[in-house]
């Protein structure tokens, strides 16, 4: 590794969690439930779909909807995939999930990132949010003891 390259990564992240960690937690506490009560679910949807689905092709959506709901509560994951109809919501975490839990254990399974926790958001005091580790992946699509094929 290039000498100094470490610290100044780590330097960045943390000038990033200082700016960006706030900024979403601002947004998640108090914008949210200013659109919820502002908008219809109809409304939410519309603009859901005219802005972040019709714009990208299926292999963009693909590679993007097993990603989003990694992690997610079985709740979420739940009111997520079910906005999908049954077919494309099959095809979508049958194929697509597949190549993700694939490339999923590939980044995180064996090399130096397995090693990398992944950051978990939660409110803190006042205006900034706290940065924790959460359970490491095991390399298998698995976070915790959730399966991502679920």
């Amino acid at each position: 590794m290039i000498a100094g390259a470490r610290e100044r990564l780590l330097g960045a992240l943390a000038g990033l969690n200082e700016v960006l960690l706030p900024h979403l937690r601002r947004e998640e506490l108090e914008m949210m439930p200013v659109v919820g009560a502002t908008l219809t679910t109809a409304e939410y949807l519309a603009v859901e779909n005219e802005y972040f689905v019709k714009p990208k092709g299926i292999v963009e959506l693909g590679a993007e909807g097993p990603w989003i709901v990694d992690g997610a509560t079985p709740e979420d994951r739940d009111v997520i995939l079910h906005v999908i109809p049954a077919v494309p919501r099959f095809v979508l975490m049958q194929t697509f999930g597949r190549r993700y839990r694939r490339k999923a254990a590939r980044l995180w399974s064996d090399g130096p990132a397995a090693a990398v926790r992944p950051l978990k958001v939660s409110p803190g005091r006042d205006d900034v949010a706290s940065v924790e580790p959460s359970p490491l992946r095991d390399g298998t699509g698995r976070i915790g003891s959730r399966n991502l094929a679920d």
